[in-house]
């Protein structure tokens, strides 16, 4: 009798163990029948205003940030952004440091060899800044003897350096645009060749220290960039896009962060 009791209490127990068990994931979590959401990891020069720039918290934002969120809530996607210098960006995408790329880039030739370019979502394009009182410079051959600054591997640094020697004047190269901005009102270089859109940012935010001289030199298309074969998210971003524009949401963060202009 009492050899029975105990063998019942044991298979009791068991039951209960296995039971138990059944209702855990790997890790114990017994919720794991709850998916978690995809991420997608983007990586993004966070220095380039109106378009990426850390706010006062520490946080990405920009219009860029704001594009890009909206494709992830779309895609049912949470969007970790990951900061790296612009030179960098392509080369990491390519090493799987992160999914896609989104940093103000412009889609050229060579860069469409290396990335799949999604639909162009914004126009820009590159213009010459000076201090506020000089009248001297309008064109890249009024550099001669000059320097003028630009950010590592953007467009602006491509024309620049293309036509340093035809003009006679120094490329100074900058991780980031702004510190070429300060170099400029310190008087250690002459002028900064950089978007349009950018220049602007940095007048406003600088009233009476800059201006835009001469014409645009370029008409550029940015996109975002994904792997070469990585054609589904490229679709998804493109289809998201697509549909941001049709259905008004583009024009809502176009005019959040550039009104009328």
């Amino acid at each position: 009798m009492v050899k029975n009791s105990i063998k019942a209490l044991f298979l009791v127990a068991l039951v209960a163990v296995v039971v138990s068990f059944a209702g855990c994931t790997d890790n114990g979590n017994a919720n794991s029948n709850v998916e978690e959401p995809y991420v997608l990891t983007v990586g993004s020069s966070v220095d380039f205003r109106p378009f990426e720039y850390m706010d006062e918290n520490g946080k990405p934002t920009g219009f860029d940030m704001d594009i890009i969120h909206e494709i992830g809530r779309r895609l049912d996607m949470e969007i970790e952004i990951i900061d790296s210098q612009f030179g960098g960006l392509i080369p990491a995408l390519n090493t799987k440091k992160f999914d896609c790329v989104i940093s103000a880039m412009t889609i050229t030739e060579n860069r469409s060899k290396e990335v799949k370019f999604s639909e162009p979502y914004f126009e820009a394009g590159q213009i010459l800044s000076v201090n506020k009182d000089n009248n001297e410079i309008t064109t890249l051959e009024d550099l001669s003897d000059k320097k003028v600054g630009v950010q590592i591997a953007t467009t602006g640094d491509l024309i620049a350096s293309e036509n340093a020697s035809k003009y006679n004047y120094e490329v100074k190269q900058y991780n980031k645009i702004g510190d070429a901005f300060m170099d400029m009102k310190n008087g250690k270089i002459d002028a900064v060749l950089v978007d349009n859109v950018v220049a602007t940012e940095y007048f406003q935010e600088n009233p009476g220290l800059y201006k835009l001289t001469g014409d645009l030199m370029t008409s550029e298309s940015y996109g975002i960039a994904t792997r070469l074969d990585d054609t589904e998210l490229s679709e998804k971003i493109d289809k998201a896009l697509a549909d941001m524009k049709a259905d008004g949401t583009y024009d809502e963060i176009y005019n959040k962060w550039f009104g009328d202009n």
